[in-house]
């Protein structure tokens, strides 16, 4: 996986601008948009087990395809964290997760756990990115997840279930191609909308720097800050990066251990193979 590390954060506004107001407005609906009611308003919901804290939930429905007005709509599930202190500040913080097929609101306790100094002054925002967690999950019964990936890298994995997967979700009319971090961003937009807010802070992980980068990238008056940790490069091609780059890291530190006198004396063998 991508080293965890904090890398970035930078004001993305070309001038300061005051933020107004003191939290989201009702949600509204898509600008262009959606057929059927607009998202509901924010109500208090219940989280999973162990991820303990207040929170209000709403559906952001949004097409499938921008391009087809009577195409199918995604619900889009989305769960605010308020702030917990009283003076919070008016922009909230959309915390992206990593996969990509990791749903926001899994591993809600270690996100809590994470965020909290961060929820003290501002609300935190979760969206189940279209396809995964309770926005039209897109499933798929395939043998275990690890050793599947392990088959697929080393070419015993021969992808029958997976393509058999994709035979399925064709039938029942799921447009694979509007499945892409493209598609996501304009989900966050269109949620921010949703929410009223001016201006956000992104925050993204692993898979979800890449949704972070995407969104300042194509909304920088929209975006306050953002904080990339283990960044996912937009021109990485995970996962057939991966034995490339474990070897040179491995070669890196063997390399370091024969500079390193007290290294080289403790492992030898390792600082000449």
């Amino acid at each position: 996986m991508v080293p965890t590390v904090r890398c970035l954060l930078m004001t993305a506004m070309a001038a300061s601008t005051a933020c107004g107001g003191t939290g989201p407005r009702e949600p509204r609906a898509e600008t262009h948009a959606v057929r059927g009611p607009p998202p509901g308003e924010l109500a208090a919901c219940a989280l999973p087990p162990g991820a303990r804290a207040a929170a209000r939930c709403v559906i952001v429905p949004v097409l499938e395809d921008r391009a087809r007005p009577d195409g199918p709509i995604i619900p889009l599930r989305v769960v605010v964290l308020p702030a917990t202190a009283a003076d919070s500040a008016p922009d909230p913080v959309f915390y992206f997760t990593g996969g990509p097929g990791q749903a926001a609101t899994d591993g809600l306790a270690g996100t809590l756990s994470e965020t909290a100094g961060t929820r003290a002054r501002r609300a935190l925002v979760l969206i189940d990115q279209r396809g995964t967690g309770a926005s039209r999950p897109l499933r798929c019964e395939l043998p275990d997840t690890e050793r599947a990936l392990v088959g697929w890298l080393t070419g015993a994995f021969d992808g029958d279930a997976l393509r058999a997967c994709r035979a399925r979700l064709l039938a029942e009319g799921v447009d694979l191609a509007r499945y892409t971090t493209a598609d996501a961003v304009d989900d966050v937009e269109a949620v921010r909308r949703a929410l009223g807010y001016p201006r956000i802070n992104l925050f993204g992980v692993s898979y979800g720097t890449r949704v972070a980068v995407e969104y300042l990238r194509r909304h920088p008056e929209r975006t306050r800050t953002a904080t990339l940790r283990g960044v996912h490069a937009p021109d990485s091609r995970f996962p057939l990066e991966i034995a490339r780059d474990a070897q040179r890291a491995l070669d890196l530190t063997l390399a370091a251990c024969e500079l390193d006198r007290a290294c080289r004396a403790s492992y030898p063998r390792c600082a000449t193979t």
